[in-house]
């Protein structure tokens, strides 16, 4: 005969699951009506989860701003993997399945674009005209990023572009100007935080110089 494996079982708060089912007690505060033939939603259990909130945007790649909610988990919650259907401010932004690892001690909720965050940017860079200086051509990339905050809270917007990555030594990056952001110098990644008041404004420039062989067409330039 096949050994039949033992069953392992785990509870959290009310809520258990073996290897082959989970079964989940609720005791109701009060009684419910339901009419005959009818279909009725029933909010079993609610609960406040303490989250915090980060702000990400990528402008080069798009100029919808992200937010993710990251939440610490506990004992008290029930870690079941499943799909789970996201809703932020009454709209449903996402659906996705749910999977929790034991060495995981929070859960990331990405809630998609916050639209109370209005982005200019030119995705175009500002170019100054092309300077040949002998046998070397340059190029000035310059950018401009303004971010509005139209929440009546403040907001700590996380900001990523990269710098262009050569491995040619004829081609150099060189006077580059980020106004503060920190730069790992492997993958050219540059992350600059900005700290917008309630209806406030911010605004980075940022930029940086291309020097290359004038005989030579690069790509991307």
């Amino acid at each position: 005969e096949d050994d039949v494996p033992a069953e392992e079982t785990e509870n959290w708060a009310g809520v258990q699951r073996n290897n082959q089912f989970f079964t989940a007690n609720y005791e109701l505060s009060a009684s419910l009506s339901i009419p005959h033939s009818g279909q009725t939603r029933l909010a079993i259990e609610q609960r406040e989860l303490a989250a915090q909130y980060e702000h990400y945007l990528a402008p080069r790649k798009s100029q919808d701003v992200l937010l993710l909610a990251r939440i610490p988990l506990t004992d008290s919650l029930p870690q079941l993997p499943g799909y789970a259907q996201i809703y932020f401010e009454n709209s449903l932004v996402n659906t996705l399945w749910l999977h929790f690892e034991a060495e995981n001690d929070t859960m990331d909720l990405p809630l998609g674009a916050d639209k109370s965050l209005v982005v200019k940017f030119n995705s175009i860079p500002v170019l100054s005209e092309k300077k040949r200086l002998g046998n070397t051509a340059i190029k000035h990339f310059n950018y401009v990023l303004e971010v509005k905050n139209n929440r009546n809270q403040a907001v700590n917007l996380q900001v990523e572009d990269q710098l262009p990555i050569t491995a040619q030594k004829e081609i150099e990056i060189t006077e580059v100007e980020l106004q503060g952001a920190g730069l790992e110098k492997e993958s050219g990644i540059f992350t600059q935080f900005l700290a917008i008041a309630p209806g406030g404004n911010k605004s980075w420039k940022y930029g940086w110089q291309v020097r290359y062989p004038a005989n030579k067409r690069v790509a991307g330039l």
